[in-house]
Parts: structure tokens; sequence; C-alpha cells
């Protein structure tokens, strides 16, 4: 297959513009792409926001997992072949993501993250469907390592993210519905902090760079609080394995969060 980018011409691009225009993608002035079989600025938009919504690295560079951004391959017409319009999800959902994601019409969601969506709203929690392979290998070693100095992963609490949840979330608690009865009820059942954060395709649990996880001894004490800095001989396993905690940021406040380097 052709791989599509910007100066291709032909059919192929002509196809790429309908389908794009079919699923609410537009330009970066939220006008519909033009039919002409010429890739240029707007149609090389809209394909980078289609990526960034659809495929997570999907814009990084080949031997990082991707494809180089602006570039259209089979996985970006695999994805653009099960997606759905905006209207569509918006309707079975019953909720509107947030509209600033990529585009001002609203993002549409491929099958592969309603039922991911459905799962999550199900109480299964811990997805791993979507975890970088890398972020599989690391979890893998941390927990023998871990083994080899009698302590154990107690439970993870959160793993691969939607980015249709994140943005379930988020309009929770950023539009009316939330402050409705129902609403509130909602977010007790997700335990959402006060604030939560616009989604993001590229936020680590969303594009399958992290996994939460609580840490204990061998007597069940805990050794990463969720406020503080785990114990020294859990973070060195981690770094050693290719995962940083995320209080080794600038931000001190979730010691269960491990993502990868």
């Amino acid at each position: 297959m052709e791989l599509l980018q910007r100066g291709s011409r032909g059919p192929e691009v002509s196809k790429l513009q309908n389908r794009l225009n079919e699923l609410g993608w537009r330009d970066a002035a939220g006008r519909l792409l033009s039919v002409d079989g010429s890739f240029g600025p707007a149609t090389e938009f809209a394909v980078n926001a289609f990526k960034d919504a659809y495929i997570p690295g999907g814009n990084l560079p080949p031997e990082q997992g991707g494809q180089w951004r602006g570039m259209v391959g089979q996985t970006t017409w695999d994805a653009l072949a099960i997606a759905e319009p905006v209207e569509a999800f918006c309707t079975l959902l019953q909720f509107v993501p947030p509209v600033n994601l990529n585009t001002p019409s609203g993002t549409p969601w491929s099958n592969v993250m309603l039922e991911s969506f459905k799962l999550t709203e199900s109480g299964q929690t811990v997805l791993w469907l979507g975890a970088q392979p890398r972020l599989l290998e690391a979890r893998d070693k941390f927990v023998n390592g871990l083994s080899g100095i009698g302590m154990r992963i107690e439970r993870y609490t959160s793993a691969v993210r939607p980015l249709i949840q994140q943005a379930h979330f988020w309009d929770l608690r950023n539009n009316p519905f939330g402050r409705t009865a129902e609403g509130q009820a909602e977010i007790r059942r997700h335990g959402l902090s006060l604030t939560v954060g616009v989604p993001r395709p590229t936020a680590p649990h969303v594009a399958g760079r992290a996994f939460d996880a609580i840490v204990v001894d061998s007597a069940g004490k805990r050794m990463n609080p969720l406020n503080g800095m785990p114990d020294s001989r859990v973070l060195a396993i981690a770094n050693a394995v290719g995962l940083r905690n995320f209080n080794q940021g600038p931000t001190k406040n979730d010691g269960v969060h491990w993502e990868l380097n």
C-alpha cells in the first residue's frame, strides 16, 4: 500500500478525504475537506487530529511503534474503517464529548473505544487492552523484581484508560449533568476528584504507557503511599526496568502511578 503524505495526489487521497469528511474531521478552520485528490495542509491537519484520537502513539516514528506524523499507512486505514461519526456515539452514550479535543464539532469514537468504555462502565477498571508492549514487559519485570526482595503488587487500580472514558469523566465534572442528583451519583461511583483534566490522547494512561499499582511488603505494609515517595528499593527496581513513579516528577501526589521512562 502506498504511504500517503503531504504532496501525495490521486484517487487514494480523494478516498481519504471523503472518509475524513464522513467521520466529521475537519481542517484547522472547522471546514469540510475539499475532495480534490491533493494531500495538502488541510488534509494533513485532519489526518493528525484523527490519529491523535484513534491511534495511541500513531504519530510517533516507526521505531517507537507508530507512523510518522502526517502519514497515512495501513494502521491509519484500519482505524478509519472502524471509526464512527460523531453523532452516532453522542446519541448512544448520551453525553457530548468535549469539543476541544481535536475538532470544533467533537470527536468520533471507534468501536474498540466504545467496547472499552462499556467495560470500564461495568466496573472493569483495570484494562490492559491497548497497553504498549514495552509497558507489559516492564510490568512483568517489575513484578519479578519485587518478588526477589519479598514484595508484591497488592492490586492494580488502573491501567489503560480509554480516551472516551476520560472524556466521560471530564463531562461529569464540567457539564450541567454533573450537578444533577444522577450526575452526582455517577461522580461518586467513579470516585472522581474535584477536578478532572481535559482528555488528551497523549496522556500516559490513554496512550497505554502507565498503570497504577499498590506495592506491599511480605507483612502487607504499603510501600508506595498515595501522597508520598515510594520505598527506595521499590523505586530502584522500577527504574531498572524502565519505569518511573509519578512522584519522581514535579508533582508529588500520586505514589501509585508507574509510567514508562
